[in-house]
């Protein structure tokens, strides 16, 4: 999608927030490798990266105007491979689901899945849109309450499996993933289970299997925001009483869940009953990130040397006085970035460049 750069402006204000305490703050932003990440972890802790992709809704173009190029195939592509380069064996990529939009026709679909098929994700939460895609979506999807009727159980194939477990830097994570029903002209004998009874259920299968953490995709709309997402020191993760996501984790036992991956177009980073709950803004533009580190001794994540890294644009360029690619709503910002005629240079994620010389 090209967009003129006013109407990109205003996207961006829309989404994207700021004050002018981020001036000259590099802002959803990660340049190089945290210094976090190189510090020595104790003997009986381990740690890896989660990274997710939320909401595609079958936007492969990205932004673009007068300033840097954002989202879309290609950059979602880049940014996914330098995290596999410079995380080996120690990164997890997951999707919420929603590739296509709702409207999608069946030639756009097909478009997205066979573009998606070649992206380095390694899970994705299936949804009632990807249901017309059971048979041809070769990416692995992960669907642990929707239904048969007719076989009485769960929709599962080659390539959509109840849950899966991925080993990463010596543990073993399980991943689940739980849709609110489809609505009725899509349903064509199919059940979608209680979210809860889903979990518990899938939980005793992932724990005979020896899984350390269990990740939980989930398709209800947490209804939760964070406040000020920019400045690390003030973030707050506030949830209206009407949080689906909310009523689910504190029906749950306690640790049954220790990280729940969410949709919709809010900001969600925080906890929510102990658990870590991660989201942003869909459409292509973001990759979220959290390193997660694990006490084998005690079995439980460590909260306090465990940290969340993104969420992180996926710029092309970053504007030169800033070094990203964020505006906002800040008059102050724009005005030094026209100063400079928003002049750009190349973008890096994790010590690598995003375009390749």
């Amino acid at each position: 999608m090209k967009l003129k750069t006013a109407l990109f402006l205003f996207i961006a204000g829309l989404f994207f927030g700021c004050s002018s305490k981020e001036m000259t703050k590099k802002t959803y932003t990660l340049q190089k490798v945290p210094t976090s990440f190189t510090q020595k972890l104790n003997k009986n802790e381990k740690s890896f990266l989660l990274v997710s992709l939320n909401d595609l809704n079958s936007q492969l173009s990205g932004l673009s105007g007068q300033g840097p190029s954002i989202g879309g195939l290609e950059m979602i592509d880049r940014y996914l491979s330098i995290v596999k380069q410079v995380f080996q064996g120690e990164n997890l990529i997951l999707s919420t689901g929603y590739l296509t939009q709702e409207r999608s026709s069946q030639e756009q679909r097909h478009y997205v899945y066979q573009a998606l098929g070649k992206l380095p994700i390694d899970g994705i939460g299936m949804t009632a849109r990807e249901l017309s895609a059971k048979e041809s979506l070769e990416s692995p999807l992960i669907n642990s309450n929707i239904y048969d009727i007719a076989s009485r159980s769960l929709l599962e194939n080659n390539n959509i499996k109840p849950y899966r477990i991925f080993e990463r830097a010596g543990l073993k994570i399980g991943v689940l993933s739980v849709t609110p029903p489809a609505p009725e002209e899509v349903l064509n004998g199919l059940y979608f289970d209680d979210a809860v009874a889903s979990i518990l259920k899938h939980y005793k299968d992932l724990k005979k299997e020896g899984v350390d953490l269990v990740t939980l995709i989930s398709h209800y709309p947490p209804l939760c925001e964070t406040q000020s997402p920019q400045i690390e020191e003030e973030r707050k993760l506030v949830c209206e009483d009407e949080s689906i996501l909310k009523k689910i984790l504190k029906r749950l036992p306690r640790n049954e869940v220790d990280i729940a991956i969410t949709v919709g177009q809010r900001f969600s980073f925080g906890k929510i009953h102990d658990v870590y709950v991660m989201n942003t803004p869909g459409n292509g533009l973001y990759i979220d990130l959290i390193k997660i580190v694990y006490n084998v001794e005690q079995k439980k994540i460590n909260h306090q040397k465990t940290q969340h890294l993104g969420p992180v644009l996926l710029c092309e360029t970053f504007y030169s006085l800033t070094k990203d690619c964020f505006i906002g709503n800040s008059h102050e910002r724009f005005q030094k970035l026209k100063e400079t005629n928003f002049e750009q240079m190349p973008a890096s994620f994790l010590g690598e460049p995003v375009i390749s010389k």
